[in-house]
């Protein structure tokens, strides 16, 4: 292939015949001449010439380095503004109210004020605001608020900044929050399941313990009497029944097959205890580990009063409000529904 300078155009000679034709032939293996040197190959046999370094190499590799450090610079301007971005936010992403004492979860980057903390990630393992799983500390979810932290405290101690009355507000809430849990007897039920394939079949291992225990009647750490596992549904008879609730694991029922199916859990508190039966309406999920848990609230005062029925729930992150001698509320956190059985 040569450059014919008159037209700038490339033309293809055979290095035989010496004819040439504008149109590359077919097949034909193509000898390209450097640009101010004679034919590549005469009487088809290479010619030696002087070894000529490789073209632009050089600026190339200067050109490979500029543009990395200019998309690392970019990189760099793009975090830090988004770091001020969230140094500057005010409202709560789960209540959308003032950033009372801030929490940013470190994995989804979420933030919230101290009162939906206080009633979500203190017992749950999932952000209420996003879903996603909630990187935990020894000290509880990880959070790197504290230069939010310190501009929001600024702010709440300034009574002429705009956001004081709003964080004043958020103040007495948490206040009120907080003095209701130290009257509360709260049991936290972790239910879910783990998943294991073979052979075209899955081992699904349901499971439902009490990861956390707050004032439960003196002397009593168990509060659990029996679990009842039940992958019919439709018939009163639950499937097994663990009677030796423990401490550390809980309860547990493995079953085989070939797809996800429905697996309600039914808790039986101990007598003494007062709470509610509590039904979870669950089905096995497929990933390798499932979880979601249910805070049941009890006032400490009430406990070991009349048992205030049976409540049934979603397999969702929420809470059961218990009040002697009336039906349970349920309310849900967030969004997290588990995918449904397959039909």
């Amino acid at each position: 292939a040569v450059l014919d300078p008159s037209t700038n155009v490339i033309q293809y000679r055979h290095v035989q015949s010496g004819r040439v034709t504008k149109v590359r032939p077919p097949g034909a293996q193509v000898l390209v001449e450097r640009l101010g040197h004679g034919p590549a190959a005469v009487g088809g046999q290479r010619r030696a010439t002087a070894p000529v370094p490789a073209l632009f190499e050089e600026s190339e590799s200067e050109e490979d380095e500029e543009d990395r450090c200019a998309r690392e610079q970019r990189e760099v301007q793009a975090a830090q503004e988004q770091k001020e971005r969230e140094h500057q936010q005010t409202d709560c992403d789960v209540c959308g109210g003032a950033l009372l004492d801030p929490l940013r979860l470190v994995a989804c980057r979420c933030a919230m004020c101290a009162c939906c903390a206080e009633s979500t990630v203190q017992y749950v393992r999932q952000c209420p605001a996003c879903g996603q799983a909630v990187t935990m500390a020894k000290d509880g979810p990880k959070s790197d608020s504290a230069e939010l932290r310190r501009r929001i405290a600024e702010r709440e101690a300034d009574p002429t900044d705009p956001l004081y009355e709003a964080l004043k507000a958020q103040r007495a809430k948490l206040a009120g929050l907080t003095k209701r849990r130290n009257a509360a007897c709260r049991v936290v039920l972790e239910f879910g399941n783990t998943a294991s394939g073979s052979g075209g079949k899955t081992s699904y291992t349901t499971f439902v313990k009490t990861p956390v225990v707050e004032r439960g009647p003196k002397g009593a750490q168990n509060a659990v009497a029996k679990v009842d596992f039940n992958i019919n549904p439709g018939y009163k008879k639950p499937t097994a029944t663990v009677t030796d609730f423990s401490l550390k694991t809980g309860a547990k029922f493995e079953y085989t097959m070939a797809r996800s199916y429905p697996c309600f859990i039914t808790v039986h508190f101990k007598k003494e205890w007062g709470l509610p039966q509590v039904d979870i309406q669950y089905v096995v999920q497929d990933d390798p580990k499932t979880s979601r848990r249910i805070v049941v609230d009890m006032p400490v005062a009430a406990l070991g009063s009349k048992r205030p029925g049976q409540v049934s729930v979603e397999p969702r992150n929420g809470w059961i409000q218990c009040v002697a001698g009336q039906q349970p509320v349920v309310q849900y956190i967030g969004a997290c529904t588990l995918k449904p059985a397959e039909h």
